[in-house]
C-alpha cells in the first residue's frame, strides 16, 4: 500500500508542476522528484486532463517537453 501512496504523490507532484504553467521534461522530473517514470504518470494524467508535448531539438539531442495548452478542455468519458 505505501507503494502505491508514493506513486499517487509523485503523479501529484508532476501534476501540480503542469497546472502551474510549467513545461517539464524526462530529465527535470528525474532531477527534483527522482523518478524515471515521467511518461507512465503523464500518460495517466492524461486520461483525465489534456497534456500536449512538443518535440525539442537541440544539435543531436532531442527531447520531448510536456504541458497543459492554455485553452485546456478535460477529456470527458
Amino acid at each position: 500500500m505505501e507503494k502505491s501512496t508514493n506513486f499517487d504523490s509523485l503523479q501529484n507532484q508532476i501534476l501540480s508542476q503542469l497546472l502551474a504553467g510549467r513545461r517539464i521534461t524526462t530529465q527535470t522530473v528525474l532531477r527534483s522528484l527522482k523518478t524515471t517514470e515521467a511518461r507512465l504518470f503523464i500518460a495517466r494524467i492524461r486520461k483525465t486532463i489534456k497534456v500536449s508535448d512538443v518535440w525539442i531539438i537541440k544539435g543531436k539531442t532531442r527531447y520531448k517537453e510536456y504541458f497543459i495548452p492554455i485553452n485546456n478542455d478535460t477529456i470527458s468519458n
